[in-house]
Order: structure tokens, then C-alpha cells, then sequence
């Protein structure tokens, strides 16, 4: 790949990065503001609004001719669209939050939001790093601590819903919680795919 189209691409995958980021700092606010809940998961769908049209537009202008026999770009092509996927499941989370008309946030649920904001932070640090031709070790330490992130909060999901099947909480409860709590672990499995991505490019060698 060439140097035009690496520094064209990740350009996009850092700008729709950052926005992922902003989407997790918005989510937050439901901490503190869960009355919010709505307006909230509307600005969010605005943001990804503007993520799908980012990557739709590079898609459509460069997707064929760049990555043409040039698995590499393959691979950062495969990283823009899971930012997409993983924008759309903070999303889902959002909307699950006005859905199930959630009004005091468990702290089962508030812990893994923190560490949306931390894990979509440390993508950004990648991306950066990637852009910039640094040491691959430190994007592997990066990666590492990422990954991290997303062995604690997977464990953690297997916890609170053994916790929730075991606990006393109305069939109702029992239901709204379970969607709200499968639905943050999306975003987990995303980050666990987007891990896998990375570590494809990383290894691939120019």
C-alpha cells in the first residue's frame, strides 16, 4: 500500500474514531443524567449518522481501486467498518436505556461505560501510533492493555447474569436488564473483534 493511500485512509479511521469517542463520552452522561436518557441516545444517532456517511463516501470514492491487490488496505478498510459496527451497538446500548424507561443506572452497567470511553480512547492511541510509523511495540502494548479492558468486562458479563438469574427481581426486571446488559457486551465483542483487526495489520509487515 502506498504511502498516499495508508495516510487517505487511516485519516478517516481516526476522525471516525474520534467521533466513536465522543459517542462513549455522551453515553456517560446517563450516569448522571439518566432522566436524559433520550436526548441523549438522539445525539448519539446523530453521531453515527455522520460515521456512516464518512465511511460511505470513502467507500464509494476508493474502496476498488485501493485495496485492488493490497490486502493491507484490506485490512483498514475491515477496521472503518467495524468502528461502524461498534458506533451502531453504543447506540443500541443508548436506546435500551430509553426503551426499558431506565431511571437509576447499576453499577454493573456504569463500570462497563467508563471503560467504553478508556477502550475507545486506546484505539485512538493505535491509530495515532499506526499513522504516525511508530514502534509496533508500542501499539502491542496498547493493543494489550485494550485487550485488558476487554477480558474484565467479558468476565464481568458472565457474572451479573448469573447474578440477575439468580437474584429475587421481578420476570419483567429480569428481562429489561438482561437486554441492557447483553447489549453493552456487543460492544465488548466488537472490541474484541476490532483487537483482531489490528493484530492483522500490525503482523502483516509492509
Amino acid at each position: 500500500m502506498n504511502d498516499e493511500n495508508k495516510l487517505r485512509i487511516l485519516s478517516q479511521v481516526i476522525t471516525t474514531t474520534e467521533l466513536l469517542l465522543n459517542q462513549s463520552t455522551i453515553l456517560c452522561e446517563v450516569l448522571n443524567y439518566s432522566t436524559e436518557a433520550e436526548s441523549i441516545s438522539t445525539r448519539i444517532s446523530t453521531i453515527n449518522e455522520e460515521i456512516d456517511q464518512r465511511i460511505l463516501d470513502m467507500s464509494v470514492v476508493g474502496y476498488n481501486n485501493t485495496i485492488a491487490n493490497d490486502e493491507k488496505a484490506s485490512i483498514l478498510f475491515d477496521i472503518c467498518n467495524q468502528i461502524l459496527h461498534l458506533s451502531r451497538n453504543v447506540g443500541i446500548v443508548a436506546k435500551s436505556f430509553v426503551r426499558f424507561n431506565i431511571t437509576d443506572i447499576k453499577e454493573e452497567v456504569a463500570f462497563p461505560l467508563v471503560d467504553f470511553e478508556k477502550s475507545f480512547s486506546l484505539l485512538m492511541e493505535i491509530f495515532v501510533s499506526i499513522r504516525n510509523d511508530e514502534n509496533v511495540n508500542l501499539c502491542l502494548d496498547k493493543v494489550f492493555e485494550l485487550r485488558q479492558i476487554y477480558i474484565r468486562n467479558s468476565n464481568g458479563y458472565d457474572a451479573v447474569m448469573k447474578k440477575l438469574f439468580n437474584s429475587d427481581e421481578s420476570v419483567i426486571d429480569i428481562v429489561r436488564w438482561k437486554d441492557i446488559y447483553a447489549s453493552v457486551n456487543r460492544v465488548y465483542v466488537g472490541i474484541s473483534d476490532m483487537i483482531v483487526f489490528i493484530m492483522k495489520y500490525l503482523m502483516f509487515g509492509e
